[in-house]
């Protein structure tokens, strides 16, 4: 469980939620920055 804990802790960078849970609200919220990556993507 240590192991893990650190893992989740790697992941906030100082937020509260996991940096992959913030990118794909991001996303799903169409933020412009996101869209913006988005079509570079394509």
């Amino acid at each position: 469980t240590d192991s893990a804990l650190a893992w989740v802790q790697r992941c906030m960078k100082g937020y509260r939620l996991p940096e992959p849970t913030r990118w794909a609200d991001a996303v799903a919220s169409g933020r412009p920055a996101f869209v913006r990556w988005q079509e570079i993507q394509r």
